[in-house]
This record gives C-alpha cells, sequence and structure tokens, in this order.
C-alpha cells in the first residue's frame, strides 16, 4: 500500500512540473510575440513617416495644392493639409501667410455648428522653389445639419506673399452621419 500511496504522489509533483514548465514557456512565448508586434508596429509607422514626408514633397508642382472637398462626421473633428509652392513667379525669399478662412457661406443650420480654423503657423518663409504645408482643422457639433447637396457649407483661403494676393481658393464641407456609439 505504501508504493501506491509514493507513486500517486510522484504523479501529482510531475504534473505540476508540468503544468509550471508549460505556463513558463507560454510566457515567454507571448513576451516574444508582442516583442516582435511592437518591434513591427514601430517600424511601420516610421516607414509611413518617411514616406508621407516623401509625398508631400512631390505632391505641388503649381502655387497652391488643397482638396475642394472635405467630409466631416456630425460631432467629430478632421484635418487637411494645403500646400503653397513658390513657384518662381515672385524673386528671392517671399513670406506666404494664409489669412483666417473666411466663412461667408456658412449660414442656415449649419451657423456655428460647422467650423473651419488654420491649426499650423499662418506664415511662412519660402524661397523660390520651396513649398510649406498649412493644416486645417474642421470640426462639427453632434447635432450639425446633414449636407444635402444644396447650399453645403464652403469657406474661402487666401494666401497671401507679402502684401498682395497669391492664390485664392475654396473647399466646401459636406457633413455626413456619424459612426459609431458615441
Amino acid at each position: 500500500m505504501k508504493k501506491g500511496k509514493r507513486g500517486a504522489l510522484e504523479l501529482s509533483i510531475t504534473t505540476i512540473v508540468v503544468v509550471v514548465l508549460a505556463i513558463t514557456i507560454l510566457t515567454l512565448g507571448l513576451v516574444f510575440t508582442k516583442g516582435i508586434f511592437g518591434k513591427l508596429t514601430s517600424l511601420s509607422d516610421d516607414v509611413f513617416g518617411k514616406a508621407d514626408t516623401i509625398i508631400e514633397g512631390l505632391e505641388v508642382d503649381s502655387k497652391f495644392s488643397c482638396p475642394t472637398n472635405v467630409n466631416v462626421e456630425q460631432g467629430r473633428t478632421t484635418t487637411f493639409k494645403c500646400t503653397v509652392g513658390h513657384d518662381g513667379t515672385l524673386s528671392g525669399t517671399q513670406t506666404f501667410t494664409m489669412t483666417q478662412l473666411n466663412d461667408g457661406n456658412v449660414q442656415g443650420g449649419f451657423a456655428n455648428k460647422v467650423k473651419a480654423r488654420i491649426i499650423s503657423p499662418l506664415s511662412v518663409s519660402l524661397n523660390e522653389g520651396e513649398q510649406a504645408t498649412f493644416v486645417i482643422q474642421v470640426s462639427s457639433t453632434t447635432d450639425a445639419p446633414l449636407s444635402a447637396g444644396t447650399n453645403p457649407p464652403s469657406y474661402q483661403m487666401n494666401v497671401n506673399a507679402g502684401t498682395s494676393t497669391y492664390v485664392t481658393s475654396a473647399f466646401i464641407i459636406t457633413v455626413k452621419k456619424g459612426t459609431g456609439l458615441f
């Protein structure tokens, strides 16, 4: 009888050791996997950041590049970039300034519910062939009316070189139904 009890005790100790080793190996495997995915995430962020920088350097062949239509969901904020390039029509270094956005066509139900503002520096100095990016933020309240295609809100942008107007452009805001729970 003593032999049977000793065998049962050895079996349970062996089982405990196997379980502890299995948990240890599983934990080490998870830590290893987490480290690899962390490095992959960091690497992909770095690669996409460099790609964005290169693409921004290629996107301007004219004075001004900016989207003409911007989509924003109700209760959300979105940003987009407008790029100004010193195309050489003005000689020497010039200071380019983006004026505040004119909300001349934000009326009716859109007033105070759809706003746009420049969130980057308002002026930059550029030599011939250089370019700069202005970042614009568009926000919408949760109760902003959806754009139905008639008289959507639009904003005008003016870029001045020194004291004269360099380029004028505008963009239309399309308010879409918000998605998600909140």
